[in-house]
């Protein structure tokens, strides 16, 4: 994830910190808790302003809902003013950011000026290039399969492999298909796509689940599932799920919207 991406989602919850605080002190009572200890027991009293003095009064044990009350405004304060010390340090840091400074320094130079240097930042198209310039060995078709074949001209294993490596196609997305993913158990697994978010630079796995009305297939893909999650990849995250039955082909749609949130 983009690092503007990291402070605006941590800016939000700084956010709900802060309006969560300010709903209890609207309804906290007057004056603020002090806390004393003699001979290990706790001793509460309520420190308030009256006839423009401050005074101190006794708070007995058994007022539990006033003892945490003003317990919970004291917190609320000191939460309120550091979330918004660590916003306005988002928000100034976020002023003066640009994620994309040094890919555009090597956007800009021509293309004999590229050949003549070495540069550790390159742009998103020419990242992809490379990413995409990895050669592996493709996986072993079985005589019987069926012929499937995307877009880019390379063979697939089912039509809803094809509509997915068409829709990353048409959307100028990288990806590899079935590249070797090699596991912390020693095994080599062809993941279906392995796919690269140019702008974040990303790497996501998306597996296809075809039959899932089928219990075998079902607990097979569980199982997968739960192989991904002990090697680093979770649902969600970095490891991307399609599925269909025999009366719920590809969504499309939804294909689309997995597409447009991950990978764009």
């Amino acid at each position: 994830m983009e690092i503007r991406e990291q402070l605006n989602m941590s800016r939000k919850e700084l956010n709900r910190i802060i309006n969560k605080a300010r709903s209890r002190l609207k309804n906290a009572p007057p004056g603020t808790l002090s806390i004393y200890i003699e001979k290990g027991n706790p001793y509460y009293y309520l420190n308030i302003m009256e006839d423009g003095k401050r005074r101190k009064h006794y708070i007995r044990k058994q007022d539990n809902y006033k003892i945490s009350s003003l317990a919970q405004k004291d917190f609320d304060k000191q939460i309120i003013n550091a979330a918004e010390k660590q916003k306005k340090c988002i928000d100034d840091f976020l002023k003066e950011y640009d994620g994309y400074a040094l890919r555009n320094i090597y956007a800009k130079l021509t293309p004999q000026r590229k050949q003549l240097i070495e540069a550790d930042i390159v742009d998103d198209e020419e990242y992809a290039r490379r990413w995409m310039s990895v050669e592996y060995e493709p996986g072993r078709f079985e005589f019987a399969a069926g012929e499937y074949y995307t877009l880019k001209g390379e063979r697939v294993r089912s039509k809803s492999e094809k509509i997915i490596a068409d829709a990353l196609f048409q959307n100028g997305i990288p990806y590899r298909y079935e590249y070797p993913l090699h596991l912390d158990n020693g095994q080599t697994w062809r993941p279906d796509f392995t796919i690269l978010n140019k702008r974040t630079r990303e790497e996501f796995i998306l597996e296809h689940f075809g039959m899932m009305d089928d219990p075998d297939y079902c607990a097979g893909a569980l199982g997968k599932l739960h192989v991904y999650m002990e090697n680093g990849y979770f649902p969600g995250e970095n490891l991307l799920i399609t599925a269909e039955s025999s009366s719920k082909p590809l969504n499309t749609k939804t294909l689309d919207i997995l597409i447009d949130h991950y990978l764009k």
